[in-house]
């Protein structure tokens, strides 16, 4: 009897399991490299993420398991040591990946471990994206300028807000060296399915810089599937589209609501995003300085002078003074000194020396 399907509102799970003979896992862990794709899986198999990413352990003398290409370690310390030693041995990652799907993941991998090897390919491949970028305008001028972002309120808010033939799954991360937190969305478009797959799955990422009213938005990305390319681009861009009318909504609060346009700016990495519109990057604090740059202003009427034009002419105007005074005590010193040294050469008195 097929598993029986509940319609529910809520979040898709991040500890649901997805089969690993799914075409879209292999192919998304092809994109790391072996190095990287060693990294996650010792990441995997830490202590932290065992709730949500544990892997298959068995005896592996077992009858059971004779006749596995990849007997099942008996220990998680016995397969982290395993994975810890293959990163000074060389291999293939056709090899690695094969080994996880077929061996210590044969049950599969759950959506959180996906979405760690999605953010880890867009960390090792910073442009492999295309960003948008958005500005948040109050629609009150009595709301703040910047909403008040507080993550698990956002994410339930987003979920009431979506479509409910739409299930989502979310994953927050911080990504290092980056002034922004990123938010990682997979969207499916068929929540009935009674087995768990990844067709019809879009994921966009949307980047909340800090102090900033702009957010960052990717172009929706779909895993491989029997549909036409058409197809699968109308359906990421009408996911992406829904997604974009329900953050407003989401960031928005009694008294404070918050519209969402189009800035018309983008690029390939974040980088180049935060520096154009991160935080300070509004655009707005630097227009009193443009005051000074108009033609018709004194040469020294700026702030930025250390010392007023006047005050320098007073101060070289007393130099100039102490200078001539100097200078006529410098001649009497002198006048004397010639006088003296006439007086002893005509011998009127003693002179020594």
């Amino acid at each position: 009897m097929p598993p029986l399907s509940v319609p529910t509102s809520a979040a898709l799970s991040p500890s649901l399991l997805i089969p690993s003979t799914d075409p879209a896992i292999p192919r998304l862990l092809s994109k790391l490299s072996r190095p990287a794709l060693l990294s996650l899986t010792l990441d995997w198999l830490d202590d932290r993420n065992q709730p949500l990413s544990a892997p298959y352990l068995g005896d592996p003398d077992s009858d059971s398991h004779a006749a596995d290409f990849y007997p099942p370690s008996p220990t998680l310390s016995d397969l982290r040591d395993h994975y810890t030693s293959l990163q000074s041995t060389r291999g293939t990652r056709t090899a690695l990946v094969d080994r996880l799907l077929t061996g210590d993941y044969r049950h599969g991998l759950t959506l959180y471990q996906l979405a760690m090897a999605d953010t880890l390919i867009l960390q090792t491949h910073p442009t492999s994206q295309r960003w948008s970028a958005y500005a948040l305008t109050p629609s009150h001028s009595s709301a703040p300028p910047i909403p008040r972002f507080h993550p698990p309120t956002f994410l339930k808010a987003l979920q009431r807000a979506l479509p409910p033939d739409i299930k989502a799954h979310y994953n927050l991360d911080r990504p290092p060296g980056l002034p922004l937190l990123l938010l990682r969305v997979m969207l499916l478009d068929t929540p009935y399915a009674t087995s768990p797959s990844l067709a019809g799955a879009k994921v966009v990422y949307v980047a909340f810089p800090d102090a900033s009213p702009h957010i960052f938005l990717s172009a929706a990305s779909s895993p491989p599937s029997t549909a036409t390319t058409s197809t699968k681009e109308n359906t990421a861009r009408d996911l992406r589209r829904t997604l974009i009318a329900c953050l407003p909504n989401a960031l928005s609060r009694p008294r404070a609501r918050y519209t969402l346009a189009s800035t018309n700016l983008s690029a390939r990495s974040l980088e180049a995003m935060i520096a154009l519109r991160g935080g300070g990057r509004t655009g707005k604090a630097q227009g009193g300085w443009g005051g000074y740059a108009l033609s018709g202003k004194k040469a020294g009427d700026t702030p930025l002078e250390s010392v007023a034009p006047v005050l320098r002419e007073v101060v070289g105007g007393a130099n100039k003074n102490t200078g001539g005074e100097a200078h006529k005590i410098s001649g009497r010193e002198k006048d004397g000194k010639e006088e003296e040294e006439d007086q002893c050469a005509a011998g009127a008195g003693g002179c020594e020396d």
